[in-house]
């Protein structure tokens, strides 16, 4: 007889499970159970509801405690837990790439010091800015006029006062040549690094496109 409730979406589920208390209202006679069942599900509007579930029962069917009872506990099952969220998860893989910044403008000096190079300055923080695993190199093309003696470019670190270890590079020849260095060490935090040259016996260096490469 009441096969056409498991046919029933949710929502019109939550309807009927209201008219059910009605309808256990009407034929249960154990007052106690009664309350308990009005105090549960009699919390919309019960009139217009009736009207729709009583349309579905044939006339001069009556109910038994124990088929209220049973129906009720169907169509709550079937009832989607209202305080159940359903969370999403998602995971995301480390962001991971390559960044090249720029440092200097080309410049040559004779000085056998080393000298700031103009523009050359750069703040790099490597954990906050990109990684706990970050480590960088530097590159620049270099020559020293004439191909005599040699052209040497490093990185300074301006906040410690202290030369980065490993990236002094160098070159002999006379015309521009691309060197790099290897990884460093970084000290941590916000610091400000310089680039700077000098000529190991006076003779003109050039210093010319220097980049500081990040991988992270």
């Amino acid at each position: 007889m009441f096969d056409f409730l498991k046919k029933l979406d949710p929502l019109v589920h939550f309807v009927l499970l209201v008219a059910v208390g009605v309808l256990g209202f009407l034929f249960v006679k154990n007052s106690k159970q009664i309350e308990s069942l009005r105090t549960q599900l009699a919390q919309e509007n019960t009139q217009i509801i009736t009207k729709e579930v009583v349309s579905q029962v044939p006339a001069g069917d009556s109910l038994s405690e124990e088929e209220v009872r049973n129906i009720v506990n169907e169509i709550v099952s079937g009832i989607p837990k209202s305080s159940e969220t359903v969370v999403e998860k998602y995971v995301t893989s480390p962001k991971t790439g390559t960044d090249y910044i720029p440092v200097g403008a080309t410049f040559t000096t004779t000085a056998t010091s080393w000298t700031d190079v103009p523009g050359g300055n750069v703040y790099i923080d490597l954990a906050n800015d990109y990684s706990s695993s970050a480590y960088v190199t530097w590159q620049a093309s270099l020559k020293v006029a004439h191909g005599n003696g040699q052209a040497l470019a490093r990185l300074y670190d301006a906040t410690n006062n202290i030369a980065v270890s490993g990236s002094e590079i160098s070159t002999t020849s006379g015309d521009l040549t691309f060197v790099s260095s290897g990884s460093l060490p970084l000290w941590a935090g916000n610091n400000l690094y310089k680039v700077q040259v000098r000529s190991l016996n006076s003779f003109e260096v050039t210093y010319d496109s220097g980049k500081i490469k990040v991988v992270y």
